[in-house]
């Protein structure tokens, strides 16, 4: 159905859940949203929609299978967007979390390189730092990419900006008061 309404240009409407705990682990319906849809990535064994919400200009992820009672709307989309932006969007975007893409320097171990390329794709600078690193420049959205480099914690060091490398410092700091000295 999601195919078909990108085929059509069309907008469409389903309910979305996410996990909550209130007395037990329960599926509840967070929203709503009518959105127009652009194209279906997998990422991370998952397949996810990439969108616009109604009311907003930036692409949002919706997880397929936390969609439900989907309906395909006679609406037409309003904004246009190319296969190029929606490339840029979805390559930039790391453990989709979305937002605005920052250009992140980081040196990586070279063990990473090959995960670096299938995680990041080929619109990446890799320049040999040593004979045991290199040196990564690339747009990607903050978040994600924090994630990914505590993950990634002894073979990553972010260089730029400094507010991700403070952010990282913080994050480390808060775990190392939850786990003791």
């Amino acid at each position: 159905d999601i195919s078909e309404a990108i085929r059509n240009l069309n907008k469409i409407k389903f309910e979305y859940w996410k996990y909550e705990i209130n007395q037990k682990l329960e599926k509840v319906i967070v929203s709503k949203p009518v959105v127009t849809p652009y194209a279906i990535v997998y990422n991370e064994q998952e397949f996810y929609l990439i969108g616009i919400k109604e009311g907003q200009e930036n692409f949002f992820h919706y997880r397929l299978d936390r969609i439900k009672n989907l309906k395909q709307l006679d609406e037409k989309r309003t904004i246009a967007k190319t296969s190029s932006q929606i490339q840029a969007f979805a390559e930039s975007a790391v453990e989709m979390f979305g937002g605005e893409a920052e250009e992140i320097e980081a040196i990586c171990d070279k063990i990473l390189l090959e995960a670096v390329l299938d995680q990041f794709g080929k619109n990446v600078t890799i320049i040999k730092n040593d004979e045991k690193t290199f040196k990564l420049k690339l747009n990607v959205h903050r978040e994600g990419f924090i994630l990914w480099a505590l993950r990634n914690l002894e073979l990553v060091e972010v260089v730029k900006p400094i507010s991700v490398r403070e952010e990282i410092k913080r994050r480390i700091n808060e775990g190392i008061k939850k786990y003791g000295n």
